[in-house]
């Protein structure tokens, strides 16, 4: 089993907030994120993961899982298809705020900001320019600096 498919199991979903449905129905939408097979697989679970932790620049209490879910599911070295979902979810989520929850973004940023090193080392071995810009993007958001950095040690490689 991979640390993904671990944290969506071991999280309890039920106690997370969501826009719509429930944390339960988000569980399921993220194990089929884990063990897609392909980006149509991958990109067709966009709508049901926008709308419930984050929507228009609205975050909810499930963005935090989802940060969680999503750096474990870029540290299981994943396919490239997942690490670009991965990555555009986490700018999603990275770019919302919450009215009701202040400090949700900073929790969301601060998860995010833990996992920089790992983002970076992505980067800079990403097969495509598409996952190496969106992970520099995400990059950028936390760490500035390091995104700088990544971004010129990958020049040469892609």
């Amino acid at each position: 089993m991979r640390l993904g498919e671990i944290l969506v199991n071991v999280t309890s979903w039920d106690e997370v907030e969501v826009l719509r449905g429930t944390g339960a129905e988000l569980e399921g939408t993220l194990r089929k994120f884990v063990h897609a097979k392909s980006t149509t697989e991958i990109s067709s679970l966009w709508d049901e993961l926008e709308g419930v932790a984050f929507a228009q620049n609205t975050l909810y209490g499930a963005s935090v899982p989802v940060v969680d879910v999503m750096l474990a599911v870029l540290a299981d070295h994943s396919t490239p298809w997942h690490q670009m979902w991965a990555a555009e979810v986490l700018r999603f989520i990275l770019m919302a705020d919450s009215a009701t929850n202040p400090s949700l973004r900073e929790t969301c940023v601060n998860r995010v900001q833990a996992g920089k090193w790992l983002l970076a080392s992505l980067a800079c071995h990403a097969e495509s320019v598409d996952t190496q810009e969106a992970l520099i993007e995400v990059l950028d958001t936390v760490d500035p600096t390091l995104a700088q950095i990544t971004a010129t040690a990958s020049r040469p490689r892609l």
